[in-house]
């Protein structure tokens, strides 16, 4: 994978996470998940990041080059906000990351760590390449980081509110990919839906 700083296609970023055995297919085969070591991986750093201190620290490895440090500062300030499609992360203004809700961000925060660890050139990567293999292993989770609640994949109807609320500027003119938990009620993936997959 180069370290540009363009976005990476699902077929890359699906590469990469198999490659890197973040990912492994499903017992039928007609499918991927995140793998049990990737998974028990995750669930050690949702729980060190029940200490505020530690999800502080994994912001640089998850925002990498979109963070600059004032003079004189080693600690970057960040606002999160709850916005009505999700959740966004802002310094001085402007947005530094978008996700569909604070669990994706924090989910995001955790993977970011158990990435780093696994794939050889992830400090070269763009933010938003980072991002990419993020949202992508999101994609491919079976249970919630948080409830441990079964995730349920669907696909919505052009001009459904879930539509309008997605993360791409002409998404409400058609179907948008959701993967959410039934019990907490958050989303962890939006994203276009790929006609005929």
């Amino acid at each position: 994978m180069s370290a540009s700083s363009d976005a990476l296609d699902g077929e890359t970023v699906e590469a990469t996470l198999l490659e890197a055995e973040i990912i492994e297919p499903t017992t039928d085969g007609d499918d991927h998940r995140v793998a049990a070591a990737v998974m028990d991986a995750l669930d050690q750093e949702y729980y060190r990041m029940a200490n505020p201190n530690a999800e502080r620290e994994q912001l640089r490895t998850l925002l990498g080059d979109a963070i600059t440090l004032d003079a004189g500062s080693d600690e970057p300030h960040f606002e999160a906000e709850e916005i009505d499609d999700g959740f966004e992360l802002r310094r001085e203004g402007t947005t530094s990351g978008r996700w569909p809700s604070r669990l994706a961000f924090r989910t995001d925060l955790a993977f970011s760590s158990v990435l780093e660890d696994r794939i050889d050139d992830w400090d070269d990567l763009a933010s938003a390449q980072r991002g990419d293999l993020l949202s992508g292993t999101r994609l491919f989770l079976d249970t919630c980081p948080d409830c441990e609640a079964s995730l349920s994949f669907r696909v919505t109807e052009p001009g459904s509110e879930a539509s309008q609320a997605s993360t791409s500027d002409d998404s409400a003119s058609h179907e948008v990919a959701l993967l959410a938990c039934g019990d907490c009620e958050e989303t962890l993936f939006v994203g276009d839906a790929v006609v005929g997959a």
